[in-house]
């Protein structure tokens, strides 16, 4: 679903980006038209083919765990682990879950326990518990640049 506006500086303009990856997956993420703060809300299906038909294309954004591959900062890597999923016992997109995301613990994340989740479970999963898991809602100016910071670290 699109976000109502963007987090850091709450222009309505949001759009649909094309971005990929590590595993060089294309998603599409949207991001704000205005200061070009890429979000970790997905566009749906329609909303891609919506976005394609009002302007032809979708522009190339780059998601925060891009950049900091870019940057040559350390990422953890989705590794093959062959490992089903600990919900449906599905063993197709299975992919590790976080139970300390990381846009709330920062680089604390890896610390906490991580489980194994197919795509759906895993989606289903930050639907229910974390429906807001890119809005920044209730924190203060200084209390998101500090989160920044420290990600930045």
């Amino acid at each position: 679903m699109k976000p109502e506006k963007c987090y850091k500086c709450s222009s309505r303009n949001m759009m649909v980006g094309q971005a990929k990856t590590i595993s060089g997956q294309v998603v599409y993420p949207y991001f704000c038209g205005h200061c070009g703060d890429v979000t970790t809300q997905r566009a749906s299906k329609s909303e891609v083919a919506d976005a394609l038909e009002k302007y032809g294309e979708i522009e190339r954004v780059y998601t925060k765990t891009e950049e900091r591959v870019m940057r040559g900062e350390p990422i953890a890597l989705r590794e093959a682990h062959g490992k089903p999923c600990e919900v449906c016992k599905s063993t197709e997109n299975v992919e590790v879950h976080h139970w300390a995301p990381a846009h709330l613990f920062g680089r604390e994340c890896d610390k906490w326990p991580i489980a194994y989740l197919c795509r759906p479970c895993h989606v289903r999963w930050h639907q229910i518990v974390t429906p807001d898991m890119g809005k920044r809602k209730g924190l203060h100016r200084k209390q998101m640049e500090a989160r920044d910071a420290e990600r930045r670290r």
